[in-house]
């Protein structure tokens, strides 16, 4: 028995149909969404932007370093128009999410667990 169903679309209503599915899956795994015009998001930033604004939060970063990361997908970006970009509001995440303290707060946090567990 044959369970083939024929439906016959125009193109206009299979690209809506396409549409959907693609914002459908972008949405899911949280992609930024680029419109037609291939249109940079506003918070977008190039490798070279990226690497200036991660120093200003504190981050001293090589742009072959933070190629790397992107290659081995340590710090999130897209692609538009053929172009690496990266989210501002992203790197901002990655780097609080990554942020190592300082040797002296390291020292005060371990003491702080010391006495703690000393009183306990």
């Amino acid at each position: 028995m044959n369970n083939t169903i024929l439906i016959s679309l125009s193109q206009e209503e299979l690209r809506s149909i396409a549409k959907s599915a693609v914002l459908e899956a972008f949405a899911e795994i949280g992609a930024p969404v680029v419109s037609q015009s291939n249109k940079i998001p506003e918070d977008a930033l190039t490798t070279a932007d990226a690497v200036v604004f991660l120093r200003t939060l504190g981050y001293d970063i090589s742009i072959n370093t933070l190629r790397n990361k992107i290659f081995l997908r340590e710090i999130p970006s897209f692609k538009c128009g053929g172009r690496r970009m990266l989210s501002r509001a992203e790197l901002t995440e990655w780097v609080e999410s990554n942020r190592i303290p300082s040797p002296g707060v390291r020292a005060a946090q371990q003491m702080a667990e010391v006495a703690s567990k000393q009183r306990s």
